[in-house]
């Protein structure tokens, strides 16, 4: 028996005792009236490394709920179904199978984290649960099976990757090393992007690969090893915390090497725990600056004056995400096939992110890829950048 297939057993035990979906139940926001409750789930590390993404996440889709439960012409009361995945491929497959086999459970909001979404795609195909990714980018969650089940409404990492190699290559940068941490997240920023400079031609401008183990605290070895190679571009793969601690440790010996990063490390706790020293790096992630989206301006505004704290960088798109699937529940009604249905039909629908189309594998189409620096504090767009090296012409 499949470790998945022992995690589905025992967890199924533990569902039994849930309400109906079609249970009715007053509206605690005001309206009285009863409407049928429709439950939508939710996954993002809540715990360990990272978990401001998951918790800024979670918050970002009980904000969609209570506006769509505040609506005077809303068919459903929504309630949201939490779970934390902690970044972990174990952790996301018990997460998971909690959510799926919860049968009022009818779609679910999922994973910021690659790890967690790779060990849980079999499951929601087999228990056939309609789900958005809202941030993990391994291209493997949408491409690497024939799932009708699976949506990403962020990028994923093979564009990044790609749109990162194109315009670096355009900045005079001759010499990289790539850090990657030895995790399915790391390797596969680090794979996308050597192909992705092989495609172009340039390979040869990569002059050393290096792995670091995922938790490491002295980097300094692998550090005079970049700085006596003579890089231009010293390429992180990982997460935020061991991005932290590297670059803390590189600029210790250099301050000239370019520290570029992946999405992974685009949000307010790379900038908050390294002051000005995060200053002058730069990051490619899926989606514009959060104010510049479509419904940005609105998100922000909304999310600051019920939370009192800004969202982080990935939050919209689980607002976004969630209100997907409420609007698919209002079309079709709480039923996961038909869910399922109107999803892979979504072509052009306007969300807070932008206009959404999920292509065959169920990717988003029309997700930009950004490039972003830090500057005073803050990632920006290249185009509102101060430092004409990176300013888009």
């Amino acid at each position: 028996m499949s470790f998945r297939i022992c995690i589905v057993t025992v967890i199924l035990g533990l569902c039994g005792s849930e309400s109906p979906a079609n249970q009715q139940g007053s509206n605690d926001d005001g309206d009285q009236t009863t409407r049928p409750t429709v439950r939508l789930g939710y996954i993002g590390n809540l715990s360990g490394s990272n978990s401001n993404q998951g918790e800024s996440g979670k918050l970002a889709a009980e904000l969609a709920i209570a506006e769509a439960n505040k609506a005077d012409d809303g068919l459903y009361r929504f309630e949201l179904v939490a779970k934390d995945d902690q970044c972990d491929r174990i952790a996301g497959s018990i997460a998971a199978s909690q959510i799926c086999g919860d049968r009022h459970v009818v779609a679910a909001v999922t994973h910021y984290c690659s790890v967690a979404a790779l060990g849980a795609v079999d499951l929601y195909h087999l228990f056939e649960l309609p789900v958005i990714v809202w941030g993990a980018v391994r291209t493997e969650i949408t491409h690497g099976n024939t799932f009708r089940e699976i949506h990403r409404i962020n990028g994923n990492m093979r564009d990044q990757n790609r749109t990162a190699a194109e315009k670096l290559l355009t900045k005079n940068l001759k010499r990289w090393v790539i850090v990657y941490e030895d995790n399915a997240y790391g390797k596969g920023h680090s794979d996308a992007f050597r192909k992705a400079m092989n495609d172009l031609g340039k390979s040869e401008s990569i002059i050393e690969v290096i792995t670091v183990s995922q938790g490491d605290h002295d980097f300094k070895n692998e550090i005079r090893r970049i700085v006596n190679g003579d890089a231009d571009v010293v390429y992180f793969a990982g997460q935020t915390e061991g991005a932290v601690e590297f670059l803390e440790d590189l600029r210790e010996e250099d301050d000239s090497i370019l520290f570029h990063g992946c999405s992974g490390i685009v949000g307010n706790t790379f900038i908050d725990e390294l002051g000005e020293t995060a200053e002058g790096v730069v990051a490619f992630r899926g989606g514009v600056n959060t104010k510049n989206m479509a419904g940005g301006s609105d998100f922000l505004t909304l999310y600051e004056a019920t939370f009192n704290k800004p969202p982080d960088q990935y939050a919209i798109f689980s607002y976004a995400a969630t209100n997907l699937l409420i609007e698919a529940v209002n079309e079709v009604g709480p039923n996961r096939r038909r869910i399922r249905s109107w999803l892979n039909q979504v072509d052009g629908v306007p969300t807070a992110v932008g206009s959404v189309e999920f292509d065959k594998s169920g990717q988003n189409k029309r997700v930009p890829i950004s490039p972003l620096i830090v500057e005073d504090g803050a990632w920006v767009h290249w185009e509102s950048s101060k430092t004409s090296k990176f300013r888009d012409k």
